[in-house]
């Protein structure tokens, strides 16, 4: 295995790791609003995850067949990215929850995209 797919795997692997700490902020952001009332909200935040964590393991078990120059990867990465940005504004403040989950749905989506090229 060259550097270059050694370097390629990492920066997989790091994003995989991502996805699976997304995870993990969900539902903490869930659990807050469910604290703070917003059932709706957090039952459809909690639903995502099992969503999210199937894309990931898909992901994970085809790591050795994606191509981090593909445009779904590249959109995959740039949508999570949105995504953990709003999870962190909202973990503080709880501002807009139903943006988290459309971003949420739109990473599982791409995450979907990445797996279909398979």
């Amino acid at each position: 295995m060259s550097d270059s797919s050694i370097a390629e795997l990492i920066a997989i692997e790091r994003q995989l790791d991502k996805l699976a700490s997304t995870c993990n902020s969900l539902i903490m952001l869930s659990n807050l609003a469910s604290a703070a009332g917003n059932t709706a909200e957090a039952a459809a935040l909690v639903n995502m995850v099992p969503n999210l964590q199937l894309q990931q393991f898909l992901l994970f078990r085809e790591k050795q067949k994606i191509v981090i120059s593909s445009p779904e990867w590249k959109a995959m990465k740039t949508k999570l990215e949105k995504v953990n940005t709003k999870i962190e504004a909202d973990l503080k403040h709880l501002n807009d929850i139903s943006e988290v989950i459309n971003q949420t749905s739109k990473v599982i989506a791409a995450a979907a995209a990445v797996v279909a090229l398979f």
